[in-house]
């Protein structure tokens, strides 16, 4: 859920957007309710994406990992940009799909699995260092 507040913040007119470059969200429900919740979060999709800010939509990446099967928490399917649907850059990256993390793993895995961490740290650091690259740039180092 943390991804959406994420997003829902940026909407806000005291966020400073200009300051943005890239958002990295971990298993983000962005498609609809996690499965243990029973409301519903298109009002919120919805209400994010009228909300429309050129500067997030065209020059920040956006990247979401997900633990990808063994997730129960947050499908997979679930866990993407599709609904966001005009972000020029985003990656939704399966953890299956990161060099040396040969596993699926649980929702909550993201935050403590070592070898997901030893992938996915670098990257982000990698990304940030790189923070005055366009978008584009960035998104070819992930």
């Amino acid at each position: 859920m943390g991804s959406l507040v994420a997003y829902l913040s940026m909407t806000s007119k005291k966020f400073p957007v200009s300051q943005l470059s890239s958002v990295f969200c971990l298993a983000g429900p962005l498609e609809e309710s996690p499965q243990l919740f029973s409301g519903d979060l298109t009002s919120i999709i919805k209400k994010i994406t009228s909300a429309y800010q050129p500067h997030i939509w065209n020059e920040v990446l956006h990247i979401n990992f997900h633990g990808g099967p063994r997730d129960q928490l947050v499908d997979e399917n679930l866990a993407n940009f599709a609904r966001f649907g005009n972000l020029s850059y985003a990656l939704d990256i399966k953890s299956t799909e990161l060099r040396n993390v040969f596993q699926a793993m649980d929702h909550n895995s993201l935050f403590y699995y070592k070898h997901f961490w030893d992938t996915a740290a670098p990257l982000m650091t990698q990304i940030m260092l790189a923070s005055s690259d366009s978008p584009r740039k960035k998104m070819e180092i992930a």
